[in-house]
């Protein structure tokens, strides 16, 4: 094997693809596309959220109460709270039509065995039909107020302060590595998820973006017969590794520009939610997450080499490849899965297979559900399997290239898998 003429293939198929049209349009198109999209977005969330808020403060904050058990101070419903006044009325009727005119918020009817049954009935006006409005008609000061107005005379006033506001509760939990109670941090807990599944979702793309253009390029040059003339200066080892290095750099640099642009957008957000040190990320948690992307875009990349080996048309070769695609995405629709139990069985046995292991073993990373000895074993496994892929991909390169618009059957390429 040259490794001279590699370099050249590769070299090659790199700027040859980078230079097309489509890989421009969609490599610069992308980001922008992404960050109207986000924009509109946004600014459409805060116009409703600001609408309904506007709404919210137009509508006549009033709570009526009718108490049949004369066991609530009057005085208390009258008063009500700091954002919410309170309306005694002398009958249900009165009540529910004041609802029905809008002239208050929401009507409490206490009956007469509310000290035995606990039941209370709540007469509200129709959900409004805004997601960011809906559940406002029914206010949380309800429970409090009733609580209040219950004790009022009968405790102390501290109790009574205490009885109706909710506890502050301070949790803290046990590190299994440290072995001491810690305060749980959400932006590092975060942190700790947010770098696999990113990754998750990256290897996704780059299997559908960057892979493609191996088995576009493989296929074109199939179809005009361009790979004739190839094979007469280079083995098919040499054109198919030189063609896997320079396709796969020119998607992992369309990537990285992806990555450099997510992450300036993505590092401004964060800058201004919140300083930047609570945001740590493990290096061990990056590294494992860079090399198990490495390795599933490298089998996937091979797989689509071997694919584009026997289609005998684009849009053949692209309807199998789609079928590959499926399996990254089994673990993500297993997700709730992996979060509940990482150590389970089937989040260990797709640990392990080499179709959805890059992804699986990112999130079990993630949850702290792998240990090192697996992660190991499934890197050595994964790489292996690369390895075996791109050789098994190597001889379907050189016995179906020359075979023009033929299609191969499944029987026929295992007996030229095992007879080479």
């Amino acid at each position: 094997m040259d490794w001279r003429r590699i370099r050249v293939i590769a070299r090659r198929e790199f700027w040859t693809t980078v230079r097309r049209r489509e890989f421009l349009l969609v490599t610069l198109g992308l980001p922008v596309l992404y960050f109207l999209i986000g924009v509109g977005v946004a600014l459409a969330t805060a116009s409703a959220v600001v609408s309904a808020e506007r709404q919210d403060r137009q509508q006549v904050k009033i709570i009526g109460w009718r108490d049949q058990s004369g066991l609530l101070d009057r005085a208390v419903l009258e008063k009500g709270d700091e954002t919410v006044k309170g309306r005694v009325f002398p009958g249900t009727e009165r009540g529910q039509q004041a609802v029905r005119q809008g002239q208050i918020r929401a009507f409490v009817d206490i009956p007469p065995d509310f000290l035995k049954t606990g039941e209370v009935a709540v007469y509200l006006p129709p959900v409004r039909g805004s997601i960011f409005s809906e559940g406002r008609n029914s206010d949380t000061s309800l429970v409090p107020t009733i609580r209040r107005a219950l004790l009022k005379g009968r405790v102390p006033e501290a109790i009574v302060k205490r009885v109706t506001a909710a506890p502050d509760l301070q949790r803290f939990h046990l590190n299994s590595r440290t072995k001491a109670f810690e305060a749980p941090d959400p932006l590092r807990s975060l942190s700790r998820f947010a770098v696999p599944y990113v990754f998750s979702l990256l290897l996704i793309v780059a299997v559908l973006f960057s892979s493609s253009y191996l088995l576009h390029g493989i296929v074109e040059e199939k179809e005009n017969r361009i790979m004739e003339v190839l094979l007469s200066s280079a083995s098919h080892e040499e054109l198919l590794l030189g063609k896997l290095i320079g396709l796969g750099g020119a998607g992992m640099a369309q990537f990285g520009l992806w990555i450099v642009t997510g992450s300036v957008g993505g590092l401004a957000a964060l800058q201004v939610a919140r300083q930047l040190a609570p945001f740590a990320i493990s290096p061990g948690t990056a590294l494992v997450g860079l090399l198990l992307f490495l390795l599933g875009f490298a089998l996937y990349a091979a797989l689509m080499a071997g694919i584009g080996s026997f289609g005998t048309s684009w849009r053949e070769s692209q309807q199998i490849s789609g079928v590959l695609v499926l399996f990254l995405v089994i673990p993500l629709m297993l997700l709730p899965v992996f979060l509940e139990s990482p150590d389970g069985l089937v989040p260990r046995i797709l640990s392990f297979v080499p179709l959805t292991a890059p992804i699986a073993l990112m999130l079990r990373v993630a949850v702290g559900g792998a240990s090192p000895g697996e992660v190991l074993l499934s890197c050595m496994l994964l790489a292996i399997s690369v390895v075996v892929t791109v050789r098994l991909s190597a001889r379907l390169f050189r016995l179906s290239l020359l075979l023009y618009g033929q299609r191969p059957s499944v029987t026929e390429i295992i007996r030229w898998l095992r007879a080479v």
